[in-house]
């Protein structure tokens, strides 16, 4: 039998092991293709943001972003770029049923994502936002002292899908912002309510994590609670040469400004990866 990997620190990591559980800590369809499901792990606030609000000077605003067209798997390829280019160490949630096969063009399954940063969930179960307060939980992990804008934001926090608050729980500790990149989101946006969206990117904002997501169809009606916005114009990854890109908001860590318009293949790190993509 092989050992387990030995498990990450993350932010949550400052709760002593014996504590208690949350209430209602059921399993989720969260998978990962090398480990299985990561163990839930108590809540705890990240000692370097304390209370202070995103955006504050000691915690820089987390960007989020959205990238949408009409082309699914161009869509999520041109995902995987903005995320690679905002960090090397990105991760990747897939929205994906388990008998739905992988595209050609899917990331994972041309292998450039190392399976400790891969995570897929079935859209159709155990992603829906809790609704409610979970005020028991809260005090279930944190000191009766603390202040109460620490408390809202553990609100926001624990009102995250499960699943959510399981990746967030790996991240690194680093003080360096992570990114988590999700697909597909156009599958499971019944189940955000436009009221609940901006709660959810203000408690990533708070984890100190970049939210970016795919979403295949029209303009999606959620783009302006985004802070970067991506349309990507185009009908199929094989004439990827004749697909563009609209930087519609938002500057990305490549440089480009809002209102720019390009060839894929004028936009370097977007152009090597469908190039590698290529047959």
């Amino acid at each position: 039998m092989t050992a387990d990997p030995p498990r990450r620190s993350s932010w949550l990591d400052d709760v002593s092991a014996d504590r208690p559980r949350v209430a209602d800590d059921r399993g989720t369809p969260l998978s990962r293709p090398a480990r299985g499901p990561s163990p839930r792990r108590t809540l705890a606030a990240p000692s370097t943001l304390g209370a202070s609000p995103a955006g504050g000077p000691r915690s820089p605003p987390a960007p989020s972003a959205i990238v949408y067209g009409e082309s699914r798997p161009l869509v999520n390829l041109v995902l995987y770029g903005l995320g690679s280019q905002a960090s090397p160490r990105f991760l990747w949630l897939d929205l994906r049923a388990k008998s739905e096969p992988r595209s050609p063009w899917d990331p994972v399954r041309m292998g450039w994502l190392d399976e400790r940063r891969v995570w897929s969930a079935d859209p159709d179960h155990g992603l829906a936002p809790d609704a409610s307060p979970k005020r028991r939980a809260i005090f279930d992990v944190v000191r009766s002292d603390e202040p109460p804008a620490m408390l809202a934001r553990l609100g926001e926090f624990l009102r995250l899908p499960s699943t959510i608050q399981e990746i967030l729980g790996e991240m690194s500790p680093s003080g360096a912002t992570n990114v988590l990149a999700v697909t597909n989101v156009d599958r499971i946006s019944g189940s955000f309510p436009a009221k609940t969206l901006a709660p959810i990117l203000s408690a990533f904002a708070w984890a100190r994590c970049a939210l970016y997501v795919a979403h295949a169809g029209a303009r999606p009606p959620a783009v302006d609670h985004f802070t970067h916005v991506v349309r990507v114009e185009g009908e199929t990854p094989s004439n990827w040469r004749d697909a563009r890109v609209r930087f519609e908001r938002g500057r990305f860590p490549g440089g480009e400004e809002p209102g720019t318009v390009a060839p894929i293949s004028e936009v370097p790190y977007l152009e090597r990866w469908f190039r590698q993509a290529s047959p």
